[in-house]
């Protein structure tokens, strides 16, 4: 597996919710903190409804692409090394059964 392999499966993973194994709880608690905080952010009393929605949802977007990167980035290493681990099990229990079958 390479980086672009692992940033793939990190990016899928993310986009079907499955986060904890890459983010602690405490992380993701301050994450979703401060989208709560975007998210309920008052217009200003002259402020067109439509264009304050458009801002809170590019700060909300901006900040959810920003910790998605950043988990990506903090992650490869970990995938590519457990996906390496995992193939170094697979070829070991095929050694394993192929010996067993040969004796």
């Amino acid at each position: 597996m390479d980086k672009y392999d692992a940033e793939e499966r990190i990016d899928s993973d993310l986009r079907a919710g499955a986060i904890s194994e890459y983010v602690d709880g405490e992380t993701a608690l301050e994450v979703l903190g401060d989208l709560l905080v975007l998210f309920n952010k008052p217009a200003a009393i002259d402020a067109n409804l439509i264009e304050h929605l458009r801002a809170v949802n590019l700060a909300i977007s901006g900040r959810l692409s920003a910790f998605c990167d950043k988990i990506i980035a903090d992650n490869i290493e970990h995938v590519i090394a457990a996906d390496d681990e995992e193939r170094r099990d697979s070829r070991s229990t095929y050694f394993e059964m192929v010996s067993d079958k040969v004796h």
